[in-house]
């Protein structure tokens, strides 16, 4: 899945900081919006263009499998049911 502003450095830095424990958790960033704006080289625009990229990745059906697959424990209607009510 290609999210635009949301690079393999990033990544990486959102994982260290326990942003990021699993691939759901990427469409939950949201959450730590504080803490996001305050790290080095990542502005408060670029936190707003990450959140409109997550936001349009999250209604691509290829996206939503890979979500999918991130939550293998799930059924698919349970999976389902999580990316609705996942919020940005």
């Amino acid at each position: 899945m290609n999210i635009d502003g949301l690079s393999e450095a990033t990544l990486e830095k959102f994982i260290a900081r326990g942003f990021i424990k699993n691939f759901g958790d990427i469409f939950e960033i949201g959450k730590h919006k504080d803490e996001i704006i305050r790290m080095e080289g990542f502005w408060r625009k670029s936190y707003e263009n990450l959140i409109e990229s997550l936001k349009r990745a999250k209604k691509d059906r290829t996206s939503k499998g890979a979500i999918c697959t991130g939550y293998s424990q799930y059924r698919s209607c349970q999976c389902k049911d999580d990316l609705q009510r996942t919020e940005l």
